[in-house]
């Protein structure tokens, strides 16, 4: 038997989970005994994010700080109890209590603007090591006060209670306020806690699929900016407001000077290691039919898997309701998507012959290959040194096939050129010689990174350098609110 969704825009919590009927229904998951989480019984709720510590704690339990440990790249957590729960507290933290951790940046930085008929909100956490959430926030900082913006930055670290917090944004004129703007739907719950903000556009930016971070924002009245149209798609379908805004770099990026082809050297792949094999054991005890589909190559995304179950698909009713488990079983699709193809990509570099510099956490001897040369994850700035310093980059999109990574855009400013295979976003913004090179195989990749010419890898560059000014600042994307 099916599900159907016909409260889809309530966003009801099922009574019961699901099951599988002996027939094996596709869409049909088992949520169980043996399943991502313990069989529940919900009352009608509306997911809310709250700003309060112990809220939080109470209901990102096991499962939730178990896929965030493995999100963020933190194994050591994994199928480790003893460390779950104090885990999640390090994680709520990290966006209510603004602590540091010396391994990972726990900071929260909010930010108020007024001024005579301007003035903006951006709100930020960063938890990746790999990609500074901090450079995209001063770069849509620096993009607001060019266009005439005034921008007062609150600091929230060290705060120790909702009262303090609120005490403090009161002391600032909001008469002027013209918006308000976060990442990854941090501080929506300031729209119901501050009058002022229920009556301007409240955006937050979303770097990643709106899966692993719905519990935050549904229900609120936030605007979410998405970097992939398939992302928008989704939330339309749930009744949430959204719109595609995706990944950009600030203007300063361009005014780097270029290292000269002569010293650029090998092929930089920034990735961590993701344990596909875990992921794919733990979905395969929930719902086989699933798994076996997601071994299907051309099952390449969480948009797959979702119109799998009926979303994203006009005249279609989702056959499954989107409550805690089934979202917790949708994320770890997404990571098992990820890390399958970002494996498989590596592994068959090897076995072409293809050297990769591979810089992320969690690789450990057992998953590397000898033909790599490997290395932990590093701050951005310096990663972005390794950037400039590289011929090419590799981009491998984490299902992003209508949108950007920002592991196309910073390449491309600063001079390097990368190699990704084709998507119908990328080859429409940037076409054929303008600095992001595709190929259809291994074959391919590998003749255009050993045979490229000086001359015709500055052309690329040139080409890139000109429609990243044009396209693909933090201005424009400003600009389309």
């Amino acid at each position: 038997m099916t599900f159907s969704l016909p409260h889809i825009h309530s966003f009801q919590v099922a009574a019961a989970g699901l099951s599988m009927g002996k027939a094996g229904v596709e869409a049909s998951l088992e949520i169980g005994r043996t399943g991502l989480c313990q069989k529940r019984k919900f009352a009608e709720i509306r997911l809310k994010r709250r700003f309060s510590l112990k809220a939080d704690i109470d209901k990102y339990q096991q499962n939730t700080a178990l896929e965030y440990s493995e999100t963020f790249g933190h194994s050591q957590y994994v199928n480790n109890p003893s460390a779950i729960h104090a885990y999640s507290e390090l994680l709520v933290i990290c966006y209510n209590q603004y602590g540091k951790r010396s391994d990972v940046k726990y900071m929260m930085q909010h930010c108020l603007a007024s001024l005579p008929t301007f003035s903006t909100l951006p709100l930020h956490c960063t938890c990746r090591q790999v990609v500074d959430v901090d450079d995209f926030i001063n770069g849509i900082k620096r993009a607001f006060e060019l266009l005439g913006y005034r921008v007062y930055e609150v600091s929230l670290k060290d705060k120790s209670s909702d009262d303090e917090l609120l005490s403090q944004l009161s002391l600032i004129d909001t008469a002027q306020l013209k918006l308000a703007l976060s990442v990854n739907a941090l501080a929506v719950e300031l729209i119901n806690k501050l009058p002022q903000l229920a009556t301007i556009p409240f955006y937050t930016y979303l770097v990643d699929h709106p899966i692993h971070l719905l519990p935050r924002f549904y229900g609120t009245k936030a605007k979410l900016l998405c970097v992939d149209k398939e992302h928008v798609t989704f939330l339309s379908q749930l009744g949430i407001q959204a719109q595609f805004w995706p990944h950009a770099v600030c203007d300063t990026e361009l005014s780097a000077e270029y290292v000269p082809f002569s010293q650029k050297k090998g092929i930089l792949f920034p990735a961590s290691f993701t344990d596909e094999s875990a992921h794919f054991a733990e979905i395969n005890k929930v719902a086989p039919n699933i798994a076996a589909k997601l071994t299907d190559a051309n099952v390449r995304s969480i948009s797959d898997v979702l119109r799998m179950l009926g979303f994203m698909q006009s005249g279609i009713s989702p056959s499954v309701q989107l409550n805690d488990q089934i979202v917790t079983f949708l994320r770890r699709c997404d990571l098992y998507l990820r890390g399958r193809d970002r494996n498989t990509l590596i592994k068959e570099c090897h076995q072409a012959g293809l050297a990769l510099t591979i810089v992320g956490s969690n690789w450990d001897k057992t998953h590397q290959y000898d033909s790599h040369y490997y290395l932990p994850a590093v701050p951005f700035t310096e990663l972005k040194n390794l950037i400039s310093n590289s011929r090419f980059v590799l981009h491998h999109s984490p299902g992003f096939e209508q949108g950007q990574h920002e592991r196309v855009v910073y390449p491309l400013a600063r001079g390097t050129s990368v190699l990704s295979s084709a998507t119908r976003y990328l080859f429409e913004s940037y076409g054929s010689d303008n600095g992001v090179a595709f190929y259809n195989s291994m074959a391919e990749l590998k003749q255009i990174s050993v045979s490229v010419s000086e001359g015709h890898y500055s052309s690329w560059i040139n080409n890139a350098n000109s429609i990243i000014e044009r396209n693909e600042t933090w201005r424009s994307r400003i600009a389309m609110l």
